[in-house]
């Protein structure tokens, strides 16, 4: 059993203690299947690919996802669906996060502070109507 790769899906994970948690991850002999979302995926990238682990062993995805933008929040779910197939989730890391002062002006047309969609709702992305926050 140690053989079948686990699966991780995982947000704040380009630096910090989430960038070294999947370095450990890719670091053990149990395979895993990671798929990353990551604001800035070509820096991220370059960022893992220096990194020396066993690529026949680990799959390493990583996808554009800024979860200030709930379409592409949308459609990085739309590309993880398809990568995993049929296959299942064995963990999720909803790293990511923001800090922002409520009263600095916002980039976005939106009542809800870009803070509050990043942090809390984003997450429950696929049950909201994301048409409705951005319209807001």
């Amino acid at each position: 059993m140690a053989n079948i790769a686990k699966t991780l899906i995982a947000t704040g994970c380009s630096s910090g203690l989430g960038f070294e948690l999947i370095k450990q991850l890719l670091t053990q002999s149990q395979p895993h299947k990671i798929i990353l979302g990551a604001r800035n995926a070509n820096d991220v990238e370059v960022a893992y690919n220096n990194i020396e682990f066993d690529k026949t062993k680990h799959s390493l995805s990583i996808f554009p996802l800024d979860l200030s933008d709930l379409k592409g929040t949308k459609i990085f779910a739309e590309q993880t669906l398809q990568k995993l197939g049929s296959g299942r989730v064995d963990y999720l890391l909803l790293n990511a996060g923001m800090i922002k002062s409520a009263e600095e002006p916002q980039s976005w047309k939106s009542k809800w502070s870009e803070q509050y969609v990043v942090n809390h709702l984003c997450e429950y992305l696929p049950s909201l109507n994301s048409e409705n926050i951005e319209s807001s």
